[in-house]
C-alpha cells in the first residue's frame, strides 16, 4: 500500500484553483484501490484511516462493536444519561473514563472494557 499525492485543477470565477488529495495505490500493480469514490482523500491521514478500516479489519471490529452495543441497550442508555448528567464535570475531568465503568459494574455487575464506551451509540443504529 502506497499513499500518493495528486493534485486536482478546478476552475473558478477567480482562477484556476489547485486542490491536493490522496489516494491508495497497491505497491505492486499501480492499481488505485482506494480513493474516496473518485474524490480523493483531503489528508494523508483520512488516506491512512480508510486503508485501516477496509483492509486490517476495521469493518469487523466495527460490527462486533456493533453486536457487543445491541445486546446491552440499557447499559448504554445508562452510561449516555450518566454522561449527559455529568457533562461539566467530564470536561473539567473531574470525572474520567474509570468512574463511569466502575459506575455501570456497580449498577449492572458487568465490566465493560474501556475501549467500547465510545461506542455506545451502536445500541440505538437501527442498521
Amino acid at each position: 500500500m502506497e499513499i500518493q499525492e495528486i493534485r486536482i485543477e478546478k476552475k473558478t470565477e477567480w482562477g484556476i484553483e489547485t486542490d491536493i488529495r490522496y489516494i491508495i495505490v497497491d505497491e505492486t500493480t499501480g492499481e488505485i484501490i482506494g480513493d474516496a469514490q473518485g474524490y480523493g482523500y483531503k489528508t494523508k491521514q483520512k488516506a491512512h484511516s480508510a486503508y485501516n478500516y477496509k483492509f486490517n479489519g476495521g469493518k469487523k471490529k466495527h460490527s462486533e462493536y456493533k453486536e457487543f452495543w445491541k445486546k446491552r441497550k440499557e447499559i448504554a442508555k445508562f452510561k449516555d444519561e450518566l454522561c449527559s448528567t455529568w457533562l461539566k464535570e467530564i470536561a473539567r475531568g473531574e470525572i474520567i473514563e474509570e468512574d463511569i465503568l466502575e459506575e455501570v459494574e456497580k449498577q449492572f455487575g458487568e465490566k465493560i472494557p474501556k475501549k467500547m464506551l465510545k461506542y455506545t451509540h451502536y445500541a440505538f443504529n437501527k442498521k
